[in-house]
């Protein structure tokens, strides 16, 4: 083992001293062009360079060249034209990016005195990042040291950061610094997509409210694990994968949405981090100062990142938006904070709704296999579901099997089978089965968005057991705003839009909604919104927390094509 690790460690190291010590010839463009009133060069992109040398030669960072540039996705193409941001060339030696230079960083041990506890500041260490370390907080700090000036510390110094003797919740940590991937002044002279906002009672129309002074500053936190990315001439969609895909779509989507703001004469101000799935990333950007004049904080996509970044928008008081995790806890102590994906107890409870509106009297029986999230997303249908003349029949497939199953089921009237089950082979078991018992018995499958994921799906049997799931988006391709959106996405980035496309999209849209009702941001939860793939009706979860999305759709199978119960 140790072998094929030291040989891989080879491989990697010949594979970047390939890609950074590039003897192609590079020749710098004096082509400029403005854009959106933001100055570019326009190079092309010619035989042998790579985006790491491309990146060196305008040094620009070759992050902030892929996200001006959505199309190299599909790769580094000879001819291809790239946008790359303009800057003055100093004749100064710069130093290495972090992504290509980085060296870890150590904390040192905090040392004890009888004045309380002292740290010794780091390269790269912010107060924000040492209160962490602490359990401790930045106003805090500053209150045990009056001497430091405009909250500014530099490696070498050295902070009280308790009274008292306390001990770092980490004593030797690996760091590696975040990097502003854009940042973007958007003016108001380009076309935009057109998209129908659903009224409300009272807001007015889309465009009034806004003028010339309005201003929105957004961070958007984003896994774009961007040191991933290969620089020698092939930077193909496989290297994007899992999440770092998913942001990219995110990315261009919402992007779309700030040209929508744009036409209606809203400045933004848009600064996009790459912070992985990285707790340290993430609160090294958290601790910059662009982040102190944000109004708004989007992202990141995971949960342990989410968290921090959360917990961070508390304390400062800014607005956090989630937009992906489900998970709840994003919302814990924070009441300015929005999650846009329900979580899967909420997709149940929607369930319930929606049973005890249009099928009270029927049979119902909930189904789960094993483990605590099914149990609880059981528990919160069953709590919430309100039957007449009958309770819900709850069924332990993994402990009572097929035949209990079967003798819970109705000969005389309809029956609702509730699925909570999320491991894909005992799913589709019991969905096959439910096929054969369907000849006998009147029965409707529903469950919430989990089984919508699943691979190899039998379409077909679906479509015969009536099935209803839970989801969190939906898209109707016939609708005039819509194709709009589609034509000019792909127009722009060459490609379809997935729902992550449209989630980022609708996200942004749903801001500006909210801005021209209200000239701020601060009432989303007052605004509800339905765009191309996502509907927005926030309802708060508990007293001091957030916000969570309940705008849900119910959908199904009809003639092998998804649609929406009405």
């Amino acid at each position: 083992m140790k072998t094929i690790y030291t040989a891989l460690q080879i491989v990697i190291f010949i594979m970047l001293c390939t890609a950074q010590y590039s003897c192609v010839a590079q020749t710098k463009t004096t082509t400029t062009q403005t854009v959106d009133g933001k100055k570019y060069y326009m190079h092309t992109v010619e035989k042998g360079q790579t985006l790491y040398g491309i990146s060196k030669l305008y040094e620009v960072d070759k992050n902030d060249i892929v996200l001006e540039n959505p199309k190299l996705i599909d790769g580094l193409k000879l001819g291809v034209v790239l946008k790359i941001p303009y800057t003055k060339i100093t004749t100064t030696t710069k130093p290495e990016s972090t992504s290509n230079n980085y060296k870890p960083i150590l904390y040192s041990s905090p040392i004890a005195t009888t004045n309380g506890t002292i740290h010794t500041v780091e390269k790269s260490q912010t107060l924000y990042s040492i209160s962490k370390l602490y359990n401790t907080t930045v106003d805090d700090i500053l209150k045990l040291n009056a001497t430091l000036k405009d909250n500014s510390i530099k490696e070498g110094d050295q902070v009280i950061v308790s009274a008292k003797s306390v001990t770092a919740n980490k004593t030797t940590t690996e760091i590696t610094p975040a990097k502003v991937a854009t940042t973007e002044t958007i003016s108001t002279n380009e076309p935009t997509v057109t998209f129908d906002p659903i009224p409300t009672k009272t807001a007015p129309k889309y465009d009034e409210g806004i003028t010339n002074d309005n201003q929105i500053n957004i961070a958007l936190l984003l896994p774009l694990f961007s040191n991933s990315f290969n620089d020698s001439v092939s930077l193909k969609s496989k290297i994007f994968s899992g999440k770092a895909m998913v942001a990219l779509e995110f990315y261009n989507g919402f992007m779309m949405s700030v040209d929508t703001l744009k036409s209606k004469c809203v400045t933004v101000n848009l600064n996009v981090y790459d912070v992985e799935n990285d707790s340290l990333k993430t609160l090294d950007v958290l601790s910059k100062k662009e982040l102190k004049n944000a109004n708004v904080v989007i992202g990141p996509f995971y949960t342990s990142t989410a968290l921090i970044t959360s917990e961070y928008c508390a304390e400062k008081n800014k607005l956090y938006i989630s937009p992906v995790s489900p998970n709840n806890k994003v919302l814990v102590g924070n009441a300015k904070a929005y999650k846009t994906m329900a979580s899967t107890q909420t997709q149940f409870e929607y369930l319930a709704n929606y049973i005890t509106n249009n099928a009270p009297t029927q049979r119902i029986i909930s189904v789960y296999f094993d483990g605590a999230k099914q149990k609880t997303a059981i528990n919160y249908f069953n709590k919430n579901v309100q039957l007449q003349g009958d309770s819900v029949r709850t069924v332990n497939y993994k402990k009572q099997g097929l035949k209990y199953l079967q003798s819970q089921l109705s000969s005389t009237k309809p029956n609702k089978i509730i699925l909570a089950i999320t491991e894909q082979s005992v799913a589709n078991e019991v969905v096959n089965k439910l096929k054969t018992l369907a000849k006998i018995y009147d029965i409707q499958l529903l469950c919430g968005d989990t089984y919508l994921g699943f691979e190899n799906i039998d379409y077909e049997t679906l479509q015969q057991l009536k099935f209803r799931a839970v989801s969190n988006t939906y898209t109707d391709y016939t609708l005039p705003k819509t194709q709009n959106f589609v034509t000019e996405y792909k127009n722009k980035y060459k490609s379809e839009p997935s729902k992550y496309s449209m989630n980022g999209y609708d996200l942004g849209c749903w801001l500006a909604r909210n801005y021209s009702t209200y000239q701020n941001i601060n009432n989303l939860f007052d605004t509800q919104y339905e765009g191309v793939g996502n509907k927005y009706i926030m309802r708060s979860v508990g007293a001091n927390n957030g916000y969570e999305n309940f705008g849900l759709y119910l959908v199904g199978y009809n003639e092998l094509k998804l649609i929406v119960e009405p």
